[in-house]
């Protein structure tokens, strides 16, 4: 299986598992992660993602920041379609926390 479809697969595993990025919590490859998007702006389809790193992989945090958008976006307009508009290549150095941003697609 290729890694970005390893990736999707993972994902939507996450989203239809039990107890899988409940609130601000993600869970990626057993590692739990605090993970916490909220609007980012007048309009609430804009959002950011912020998840402590806490030494993980990049593609870890990645995942994990993808949960807590996926579970923003369902609650807050049903639909778990994402349009992400930052997506570092490497984690801010120094930083204890990862950030992206997306925009909640209808």
């Amino acid at each position: 299986m290729t890694r970005p479809l390893r990736s999707a697969a993972l994902l939507a595993l996450c989203v239809l598992a039990a107890g899988c990025g409940r609130g601000d919590r993600a869970t990626v490859e057993g590692q739990r992660f605090s993970a916490r998007a909220v609007a980012n702006g007048d309009d609430r389809h804009d959002f950011a993602v912020t998840v402590r790193q806490r030494g993980a992989a990049l593609d870890t945090l990645r995942a994990a920041a993808a949960q807590a958008g996926i579970n923003y976006c369902i609650r807050t307009f049903g639909s778990s379609d994402i349009a992400w508009t930052v997506a570092p290549a490497v984690a801010q150095p120094g930083s204890e926390d990862f950030v992206l941003t997306g925009r909640c697609l209808e």
